[in-house]
């Protein structure tokens, strides 16, 4: 029974479909982005280019809060402008990449939530420093 049990989920197992690797992934231009979002439902999250076209019905914050950022970058609403997603909704995202932007002007550098606070740690502990510098230097 145990045999059998481990067979089945060795099939699951086997048909599941990973992420490309970042390094696969086409390089997009933002016009390109903004051309194929016109057709599909194209959403930018952390420089990377989903597909969700086909995860728009089973959205749980609805098919129109989804198509709201279709053809722009939605990564602060993402990590918790709009709503924190789980991690399991990160994988799921993972899963609808096919693309990556190339950095240019429409684009904007974000954190991920797991580098958040030291990012703005850094920010300050460099705004101190400038501070003090400054202070140092005027006396």
């Amino acid at each position: 029974m145990l045999t059998m049990e481990l067979k089945r989920l060795k099939k699951i197992q086997d048909e599941l479909r990973w992420p490309l690797k970042t390094d696969e992934l086409s390089i997009w231009s933002w016009d390109k982005f903004q051309k194929e979002a016109e057709n599909r439902a194209l959403v930018l999250i952390s420089g990377f280019i989903h597909d969700t076209s086909s995860f728009l019905a089973n959205h749980p914050g609805g098919k129109r809060l989804l198509e709201s950022y279709v053809g722009k970058d939605a990564t602060d609403a993402f990590f918790g402008g709009v709503y924190r997603h789980s991690n399991a909704a990160q994988n799921l995202l993972a899963m609808m990449r096919v693309g990556v932007i190339e950095e240019n002007k429409e684009t904007q550098e974000v954190f991920p939530p797991s580098e958040r606070f030291l990012a703005f740690s850094m920010n300050v502990y460099v705004d101190l420093l400038i501070r003090k510098s400054i202070a140092d230097w005027v006396l």
